[in-house]
């Protein structure tokens, strides 16, 4: 009888999971694939996963990285470029009908054990082949709250009840993940700053006086991108290209946190916000301005980026040590009177200087409050972009992902909520 029963539970007990070999290409990246027909054609795991994520929430590529429509997918630049990815997923046969747009909600979650990593693991891999089924689906439970709410309103974030709103654990792989997203997106974008100002015919005569000011310590530093008052608007550049769907809009569009959030809306929004970004630049530079050069500066502010550096070469070639770091304040359109009055102008130092005390050399932090003002409509904007509740989740998101990562960082609850209620009454005071 006992060896009947022990055949019995043999015969029943599951068969261990054996991974599938890898003998042919991926069609898309090239990448080593299983012989298994992904919706409708080989793909490797990484690329069923994007194509998968794609589809499922809607997502449409405007803009192609290279702007030529015909950059090169292979396993090592696979995610660049969004739109050429997903229209080789559709050349190769993979098709749309074959996805589940809606996956039913999970009524378990199964503790996942974690192993160490390999060497060789990429860390994209990981979050699309490890993550990818929980990612995709809070991605589908957002977009249902999205398609049947638009009208819900949500409260105004009070950073006295983060602590009962955030999770008592630490900060996950995937918000961690989320901000170094952030800060890539964010560094593109400066990238496009400075890629719009080196296009212009003076840019690079009024660039080189403004570093060579800054090598001789001049008492008074005019300014390499000159405000409206001077011959040439390179501010408005900025704006401009943004309106009209240029480099700034491609850059902006990266950002996720705003794609459910109506297109007037957006335009709105970041147009005013765009100047405010410039007053956080300055504030982050002027916190750091104890650093050796310029270049350190920029590192440390969260600012540096290819372009910047092109400029810098374009002065100075191979040599990062020739010019020191300065202080913004310093420039020439903060010469008083350059405001309403006096009090305005201490008022507004005092708020950069309270910004870049907080922040100082945080990249992550600083990220963090850049989107938040990027997300966050001026008291002069429109009634319909200030109550936009799609616009009021980012906030509420970012603002939680604020405290969350203080939270991490100080180790203390209340120091974290202390400083993320700082930050947000900043927000006004740079309006």
């Amino acid at each position: 009888m006992e060896k009947s029963a022990d055949k019995s539970s043999t015969s029943v007990r599951k068969k261990k999971w054996v991974a599938r070999p890898l003998v042919t290409q991926c069609g898309v990246c090239h990448s080593p694939a299983t012989d298994v027909h992904h919706y409708g054609s080989v793909s490797c795991y990484s690329c069923r996963a994007f194509f998968r994520r794609t589809v499922g929430s809607g997502k449409e590529y405007r803009f192609c990285s290279k702007r030529t429509g015909q950059c090169q997918i292979d396993s090592n630049n696979r995610k660049n470029c969004k739109k050429c990815r997903f229209e080789k997923c559709l050349k190769i046969g993979m098709m749309q009908e074959k996805v589940n747009r809606r996956h039913p909600p999970t009524k378990k979650i199964k503790k996942i054990e974690l192993k160490p990593l390999k060497k060789s693991l990429d860390i994209g891999d990981l979050v699309d082949e490890c993550f990818v089924d929980e990612k995709d689906h809070c991605d589908d439970v957002k977009l249902d709250k999205e398609n049947t709410n638009q009208n819900e309103e949500y409260p105004e974030t009070d950073p006295e009840n983060f602590k009962n709103l955030s999770p008592t654990f630490n900060l996950t792989f995937e918000e961690d993940f989320k901000i170094h997203e952030l800060m890539v997106r964010k560094e593109k974008l400066f990238e496009e700053f400075y890629n719009i100002f080196l296009e212009f015919p003076n840019f690079v005569s009024l660039w080189k006086r403004f570093l060579f000011q800054i090598q001789t310590c001049c008492p008074v530093i005019q300014s390499g991108v000159p405000a409206d008052s001077y011959d040439c608007n390179m501010k408005n550049m900025v704006r401009d290209n943004f309106v009209k769907g240029g480099l700034v809009r491609h850059a902006l569009e990266m950002f996720d946190e705003f794609k459910y959030v109506p297109e007037h809306v957006k335009t709105e929004t970041i147009e005013f916000s765009l100047t405010v970004l410039q007053i956080c630049i300055r504030s982050y530079l002027s916190a750091n301005k104890d650093q050796p050069t310029l270049i350190d500066q920029h590192f440390a502010a969260g600012t540096y980026n290819k372009a910047f550096q092109t400029a810098y070469d374009k002065v100075y070639p191979n040599n990062r040590f020739a010019v020191q770091s300065f202080d913004p304040l310093q420039l020439d359109i903060f010469t008083t009177p350059w405001a309403v009055n006096y009090d305005e102008e201490m008022f507004f130092k005092k708020t950069v200087t309270v910004l870049g005390s907080i922040v100082k050399d945080d990249v992550k932090l600083g990220t963090l409050f850049m989107i938040l003002v990027l997300a966050t409509p001026g008291a002069a904007l429109s009634v319909e972009a200030q109550g936009d509740p799609s616009l009021k989740k980012v906030q509420s998101d970012i603002s939680l992902l604020i405290y969350r990562y203080l939270k991490n960082k100080l180790a203390d609850p209340d120091e974290a909520s202390r400083v993320t209620n700082s930050l947000l009454m900043l927000i006004p005071d740079l309006h």
